[in-house]
């Protein structure tokens, strides 16, 4: 977001200045930025801004169909889907069962 720097630069002065100076503002202003660099540090390699590589073999008119992923098996090799109800649980979905492998 380079082109929009100025703007947001503005703006996070103008609610600076609507802070009163002390102690906590200058606290707060640190926490924020060394909380806004753990999360950019955090985010590096998340391929956020990978480039997209994926190109379909297409042309005009020519259908592409779309592959669904299949859903994981267990290692029984039934589907999480049709595994039997587990005594107590509070809806089909709940994993909340020593029978069910994780």
């Amino acid at each position: 977001m380079p082109a929009q720097q100025a703007v947001i630069d503005a703006d996070y002065q103008a609610l600076l200045g609507s802070v009163p100076d002390g102690p906590a503002k200058t606290a707060g202003i640190a926490l924020g930025e060394q909380t806004a660099t753990a999360i950019v540090a955090m985010c590096v390699d998340d391929g956020m801004v990978a480039p997209d590589v994926y190109r379909p073999h297409a042309a005009p008119g020519v259908y592409v169909p779309t592959v669904t992923p299949r859903r994981p098996r267990s290692s029984t090799g039934r589907s999480p889907a049709r595994w039997p109800p587990c005594p107590g649980a509070t809806s089909p979905t709940t994993r909340a069962c020593s029978r069910w492998p994780r």
